[in-house]
């Protein structure tokens, strides 16, 4: 079955029965010790709880599958199987984040860009939070961004620009200068979507 994760307990005594019923397993600490809801019923030999528990009990038993060596075999090879899947999963994604971390500080200032970023710096260096940048066209202003945004490591910022165009432009920029798992860590709110 899957997903079963029933846990009850029947004790049968001389002239009643008992039932633990509840989130425990059957150890000292989560008997004892945890913090587990569980519910201690004792009724008289064949009351209608216990034998309706029996019953359910009984179809689960005949549904089971017998726990025998070939079994426990063929188990281990799947998780086995699984966990080395998983493993070269991380792997892969360990490699690809590197890859992106190593372009992203690939990725240095030329003069001008430098020169704001020494500025900028000194600017919250004097607690201050207000700046503005005026640069031509092809200066690289876009990078300074990405570049500033990478140096304060904030864990959230936003970029404004008059030009979905744009927008998508520097969103791969941004891309470039900064190490991002995943596209989703982008968002985009334009006229168009959000």
């Amino acid at each position: 079955i899957a997903g079963f994760h029933a846990k009850g307990y029947i004790f049968e005594h001389k002239d009643y029965s008992s039932m633990v019923i509840g989130s425990s397993n059957l150890t000292s600490n989560a008997l004892k010790v945890n913090y587990e809801h569980n519910v201690l019923l004792s009724t008289m030999k064949n009351g209608d709880l216990v034998d309706s528990v029996k019953n359910e009990f009984e179809l689960l038993w005949q549904k089971s599958t017998p726990l025998t060596q070939q079994w426990i075999k063929s188990y281990k090879e799947s998780f086995e199987y699984r966990s080395l899947e998983k493993l070269a999963e991380v792997e892969q994604t360990q490699m690809l984040l590197a890859d992106k971390v190593k372009k992203s500080v690939e990725i240095v200032p030329n003069l001008m860009q430098a020169e704001a970023l020494r500025s900028l710096k000194a600017i919250r260096d004097k607690a201050k939070d207000k700046a503005l940048i005026i640069s031509a066209t092809g200066t690289g202003k876009t990078i300074l961004c990405a570049l500033d945004v990478r140096e304060v490591n904030p864990n959230k910022f936003l970029f404004i620009v008059h030009n979905e165009g744009i927008l998508n432009r520097a969103k791969e920029e941004f891309k470039k200068v900064l190490p991002i798992k995943n596209d989703s860590d982008f968002g985009l709110l334009t006229g168009k979507h959000r």
